[in-house]
């Protein structure tokens, strides 16, 4: 008899365990970074500038990255967003902006993209 129960509560606590162990990473899956910022040109948020986003995969512990590139143009507002998921906890991320006269993109502004957090990064243009 005390073998039964023993063997109903290892079994009951197995499936306990592998049924939140199943709901923690479902819930973390549905979590995205996002990156979102404004392009402004002498002091003006500008529509249509091209914003590039790249955010690594791979791993970057060991240097083994790839970089997978989005481009996006403002929006009206000179506004530009970014989501992304499907990485572990963080991975890194990197954008830069087209600048509208040059035509040429400025550095990457780097950091490091968390699943669940959103950061910003605004882009700055003087015609001058």
């Amino acid at each position: 008899m005390f073998k039964n129960r023993f063997l109903y509560l290892i079994l009951f606590l197995g499936l306990l365990f592998n049924f939140n162990c199943s709901k923690s990473s479902s819930s973390s899956s549905n979590k995205v970074f996002t990156l979102t910022g404004t392009v402004y040109v002498d002091n003006v948020p500008t529509a249509g500038i091209d914003v590039e986003f790249q955010i690594a995969t791979g791993d970057p512990n060991i240097g083994n990255v790839t970089w997978d590139s989005t481009v996006r143009k403002t929006d009206s507002n000179g506004k530009y967003k970014f989501e992304r998921g499907g990485f572990r906890e963080w991975t890194d991320y990197r954008v830069r902006a087209k600048n509208p006269f040059t035509h040429a993109y400025t550095n990457f502004k780097t950091g490091r993209a968390f699943l669940g957090t959103t950061k910003t990064e605004d882009f700055y243009f003087t015609s001058q």
